[in-house]
């Protein structure tokens, strides 16, 4: 296990993992939760790691259908989000690095909206089949995503 400073640091490393598993083929949710999850179990975050406390750093695992107004029309979406709070003596800070997949949302019409969140290591196994086996990540599993995003936010 190792220790990056800041949440932004694992940046580089889940670009790098995503580029490799690219030239490979096609990125699918199933290889996108597991990496994830694999930093989750591999790499802690120093802030967090400081405030020693299980909810400081997280997994969110959500999906649903959406649409933004933003211009790219409605569309499911399903993503894995390792959230870190860091509570410093003025404020909480919370950031966010997510792999967000999309998808046309007709086959997910009778799909609802879903979120998990793990907050332990030694539960993680079991969590991750949880989620794995949900309707909304089986119907995603089987069907080609329309975008990939991987970002970096403080919410």
């Amino acid at each position: 296990m190792r220790t990056l400073p800041t949440l932004s640091d694992l940046l580089p490393d889940y670009e790098a993992a995503i580029r490799t598993l690219r030239r490979n083929g096609t990125l699918t949710p199933a290889q996108g939760f597991d990496l994830v999850v694999a930093f989750y179990r591999q790499v802690r975050i120093g802030a967090a790691v400081a405030g020693d406390a299980n909810d400081e750093d997280m997994l969110l695992f959500q999906y649903g259908t959406q649409d933004w107004h933003d211009g790219r029309g409605a569309f499911f979406g399903l993503d894995i989000t390792r959230q870190v709070i860091i509570n410093d003596a003025e404020e909480q800070l919370i950031y966010q690095l997510s792999l967000a997949f999309e998808f046309d949302p007709a086959p997910f019409s009778a799909c609802p909206p879903y979120n998990s969140w793990s907050t332990t290591i030694p539960a993680l196994d079991e969590w991750s089949s949880s989620q794995k086996a949900t309707e909304g990540f089986q119907l995603a599993q089987a069907r080609p995503c329309r975008a990939i995003n991987l970002g970096m936010q403080q919410v």
